[in-house]
């Protein structure tokens, strides 16, 4: 989902079309013993062109649903507008602000079927702090928005969404994103939202979360970072030591 929010499905096209040009003029001059797997590389960057074309697909009728479907009451209006404006530029191009970061995430998640939004607070983190800054939004409308997200999780079957833990470095990677999360959490059944505990985790990260657990909820569930770390080195599973920290729930 990161990716996708940060270069958009047009940065994918871009990238298939470079490699199926790669892969044709490369077959076009394999000898024959390998002619087989250049045959392949082809395949491989057809396919997935296809697969975007199906997305596109969806895409355009899901935008063109949502245009028919205007409300009547002036203040739903507003929110639909804005929610047209946005899917009409995400996720094709690199979202712009939190909103539109959110709606990308939030389309890509129904296509994904629903599963787990991934480190949500890292891959969104930065266009939220950069919202704030420029006091395009508050902290409640941030709050209200991430309680919508959870809303549609919910109403989908969806299960998983990972926040807190470190960075690459060891540093705390918990964001004022993380809160937004924690706050919008409270009293709410789903997502499973899984705050990746470590030493470097902040006091009021800790707080937030006890915040939103005392409403009954059984929300945040509590993950001990620096075992997590371990297991997976212990596992021997070749992971970079910069991606180690990457790790999420499905």
């Amino acid at each position: 989902y990161g990716r996708i929010i940060r270069e958009g499905w047009q940065g994918y096209a871009e990238r298939i079309s470079a490699g199926l040009a790669r892969a044709k003029e490369r077959a076009a001059h394999e000898r024959a013993a390998h002619e087989r797997a250049a045959k392949e590389r082809v395949e491989f960057y057809t396919a997935l062109d296809d697969l975007l074309a199906g997305l596109r697909a969806a895409h355009a009728r899901a935008l063109d649903a949502l245009k028919r479907a205007q409300p009547a009451d002036a203040q739903a209006q507003d929110a639909w507008a804005r929610l047209v404006k946005a899917l009409e530029w995400v996720p094709w191009h690199p979202a712009r602000n939190f909103y539109e970061g959110l709606v990308a995430l939030n389309f890509c998640c129904y296509l994904d079927g629903v599963d787990s939004l991934g480190r949500f607070d890292q891959d969104l983190g930065p266009l939220y702090e950069a919202d704030l800054a420029a006091g395009r939004i508050t902290h409640d409308e941030g709050v209200a928005l991430v309680g919508q997200l959870w809303a549609n999780v919910d109403a989908n079957s969806g299960w998983n969404v990972a926040i807190g833990g470190t960075a690459p470095d060891g540093s705390s990677a918990s964001n004022r994103l993380t809160l937004a999360c924690l706050e919008a959490m409270r009293g709410r059944r789903r997502p499973n939202l899984a705050l990746r505990i470590a030493r470097e985790t902040p006091p009021e990260f800790i707080e937030a979360a006890l915040d939103a657990i005392a409403t009954g909820c059984g929300q945040p569930a509590l993950y001990n970072e620096e075992l997590y770390l371990d297991s997976i080195h212990q596992a021997h599973l070749n992971v970079a030591p910069q991606d180690m920290t990457r790790f999420a729930f499905g």
